[in-house]
């Protein structure tokens, strides 16, 4: 049974529900997988942060600014160049915001890529962490069609149609509103804690309109983790997440989410229960 197109074909027949529809840059591929920077009117993902790593002191980022591990900054695969950010480490509340400069985050799980300093006003001690990223605006005289932000080799004259919605990372419980949040008590105001809820995490390999067609997947699927069929809502529609997890070590999920078996699935995401 081939486990990867019973998820294509309950994708098909699902609508997508993007964020935003309007793409502002050239889609591009990174290994075999499309992104489409577009102009988002709101914007929220959960997802693993690491390192930027390809970007030493003085190096030019996707929109020509110079790079310094110092500043509060951040890589990701489809956001407005620049865009400002709220970051939240999820484990703690800690919240600052980050200026999106440069692509990066390829994976639906490695979602976004900060400098050093944030990991360090985070406190995010490991080299990753799980983040709740939100837009709070971007530069639009920086969304341009003569934009640079991505690699000339990977320019593209068509890329192929998305169907598969690219909201992908989903907690099925509400994070808090930001009256709730508290002013960090620091020079420089760039830190603010916020009350987050903890939960299990477990990696969401797809989902389904239909138990059945998840008991399939699930049946079919080979592997020596804990699988299992998770019901999640939105709206007032039903589906049937086939997870992993859950994981007590963010490593360890951030290591899964990198086998080969997992990159297929265009809906890889966390979930937060």
């Amino acid at each position: 049974m081939d486990v990867a197109n019973i998820a294509k074909d309950e994708l098909s027949n699902s609508s997508p529900d993007n964020i935003s529809s309007l793409i502002i840059e050239p889609p591009y591929e990174i290994e075999g997988k499309w992104f489409y920077p577009k102009n988002y009117k709101s914007f929220n993902q959960i997802g693993v942060a690491s390192k930027i790593r390809n970007l030493e002191v003085g190096f030019r980022t996707s929109n020509g600014e110079r790079y310094h591990p110092d500043v509060l900054s951040g890589a990701h695969a489809s956001l407005a160049l620049p865009s400002i950010v709220s970051v939240t480490n999820l484990s703690n509340g800690y919240t600052t915001n980050v200026r999106i400069n440069h692509r990066g985050g390829y994976s639906n799980i490695n979602t976004i890529e900060l400098s050093p300093s944030v990991f360090n006003i985070l406190e995010i001690n490991s080299d990753v962490g799980i983040v709740e990223i939100n837009l709070i605006n971007q530069n639009e005289t920086f969304v341009l069609k003569e934009a640079k932000t991505y690699n000339e080799e990977k320019k593209v004259n068509k890329a192929p149609v998305s169907s598969v919605s690219l909201e992908t990372i989903t907690t099925i419980k509400k994070q808090p509103d930001d009256k709730d949040s508290n002013l960090f008590k620091n020079g420089n105001n760039d830190l603010v804690i916020k009350k987050v809820q903890a939960g299990k995490i477990y990696l969401n390999i797809t989902k389904f309109s239909f138990k059945k067609s998840a008991i399939s997947f699930k049946n079919g699927f080979n592997s020596d983790l804990n699988i299992n069929i998770i019901e999640s809502k939105k709206g007032d529609k039903i589906y049937y997440n086939v997870v992993l997890g859950p994981f007590n070590d963010i490593e360890d999920l951030y290591n899964v989410q990198k086998n080969d078996t997992f990159k297929q699935y265009e809906d890889l995401s966390l979930l937060i229960l």
